[in-house]
């Protein structure tokens, strides 16, 4: 249990984002670790789609974008 009061889901592909679904209010999802920053970056638009929180969607983009620069 999280401190604000969800329970972690990781979420290692977009399909995943479709368990959460029903259960939006509950779960909250946690992006997997070695996930690409292209596929990150499908998964958090399609969370935002479907209202679904995630816990750490900005963790990884933004040092990704920070090495572009």
């Amino acid at each position: 249990m999280l401190p604000n009061g969800f329970k972690k889901f990781q979420i290692r592909c977009a399909k995943d984002l479709e368990i959460l679904l029903m259960n939006n209010r509950v779960y909250a999802g946690e992006l997997a670790h070695n996930l690409s920053a292209r596929v990150r970056t499908q998964i958090v638009k399609r969370a935002a789609e479907l209202d679904v929180k995630l816990i750490n969607a900005k963790s990884k983009l933004r040092s990704e974008e920070k090495k572009k620069e």
